[in-house]
């Protein structure tokens, strides 16, 4: 006769105890639940116990007319231009540290994951030198006035311009690419920054 391995006794002791333990569970005597159950009344003991009273809810007043209910208030009038000497009121900016820490970063990160597509697309060295200038004029036009979702738009455009649209599409697609694996890489640097 074949000799059984330790594991294959060990899984049927295993498979056993949980056979047992689980018609425990199911078969047992539910003491607690009989202890609990409302009592049982009878016909005659219902009859003979008080029977609740209602309580009486006043009826409301009647309103003799809704505009006297509601107030009616007046929208204030709408001012069309600013008045002479007035500056519209800014939205709240973010701590100037950190958003100029995550420029900074964003523009950095751009700038590596532009010379990773250059190699991997093999763009020669004056288009190279064209899109580093234009990385430029986008790191100025983030930093000085802060408006960054219009420096992508005009790099975007200026991309498409130099490159042609399917030229461009590419190298969007490498950039973005090489953007998500240099996140990764610097994101413990750039946190550690942040906190600062």
């Amino acid at each position: 006769m074949a000799r059984l391995s330790p594991i294959t006794i060990g899984l049927s002791a295993l498979l056993v105890t949980l056979l047992v333990a689980g018609l425990f569970l199911v078969v047992r005597p539910r003491h607690g639940a009989r202890e609990t159950a409302a009592p049982e009344i009878t016909f005659e003991e219902a009859a003979r116990a008080p029977t609740p009273q209602l309580a009486v809810v006043p009826e409301p007043s009647p309103v003799t007319s809704v505009k006297a209910a509601v107030p009616i208030v007046e929208a204030p009038p709408a001012i069309d231009a600013p008045l002479v000497g007035d500056e519209p009121p800014s939205p709240p900016a973010p701590t100037p540290n950190r958003r100029a820490s995550l420029i900074v970063n964003h523009n950095r990160r751009l700038q590596e994951a532009d010379e990773q597509a250059f190699e991997i697309l093999k763009f020669p060295e004056a288009t190279r030198a064209s899109i580093r200038q234009l990385n430029e004029e986008h790191s100025k036009q983030t930093i000085d006035a802060g408006n960054a979702a219009a420096a992508a738009s005009n790099r975007q455009d200026a991309l498409r311009l130099l490159l042609g649209p399917g030229a461009a599409k590419d190298f969007d697609s490498q950039e973005r690419a090489a953007v998500q694996r240099l996140r990764g890489k610097y994101r413990f640097e750039w946190g550690r920054q942040l906190r600062q």
